[in-house]
Formats: structure tokens, sequence, C-alpha cells
């Protein structure tokens, strides 16, 4: 199995409208795809910190295969998510993803 983590931020105005995108859009595209075995979106906590001007975000995703990730992200669907996630103007090119081998769980 594969995680895949994906870190993003956005401009604490977008929070609201962010959220609700991912929670309509993206989270339900990237379960939909052959091979995932779940999704899901985490927003970084600020304990005892005073809030950047950015909130943090991670969307952990779990894959049966490296093969299975790969023809989901080469998909039309998945294309045409991040054009629509673009123009929603939540910010450009501050997204990084790493791929994870699963190591052991207790899950």
């Amino acid at each position: 199995m594969l995680i895949r983590i994906w870190n993003y931020q956005t401009a604490r105005e977008n929070v609201a409208h962010f959220e609700a995108f991912e929670q309509n859009y993206g989270l339900p595209m990237v379960s939909r795809q052959p091979g995932c075995l779940g999704v899901e979106l985490v927003r970084k906590r600020h304990e005892g910190q005073p809030e950047g001007p950015n909130a943090v975000y991670c969307m952990i995703s779990r894959w049966e295969s490296y093969e299975l990730l790969q023809t989901a992200l080469a998909s039309q669907t998945w294309r045409e998510e991040i054009e629509l996630f673009l123009a929603q103007g939540f910010g450009e090119g501050n997204g990084v993803t790493y791929v994870y081998n699963l190591v052991a769980s207790t899950l």
C-alpha cells in the first residue's frame, strides 16, 4: 500500500471556500479513483502560536499500488479537477506532494 500526502497552503480568507471545494469536489474525485482506499483532508492546528497568514493542509490518500496511483494522476478526471481547483484562486504553485510505502500500521 502507498500513502500520498499533498501539502498545501491557502490564505486564511480562502479557508471556508477551500474546505467546501475539497469536500464537494476534491475528496470525492480522489476517492472514486480505482485503487484509492481512502482520503482525508486535515488542517494544521496552531497550538499556543499565533496563526499565520495562511492555513496549512495535508490531503492524505491511501492507494493499493503505485501503478493505480499513477493511472489516477494521469486520468482526464484528475486533470479536470486540477483545472477547476486552479480556477478557484486558492493560490498556485505552493503544493508539495510526497508518496510513501506503508511499512507498518495499526489500522
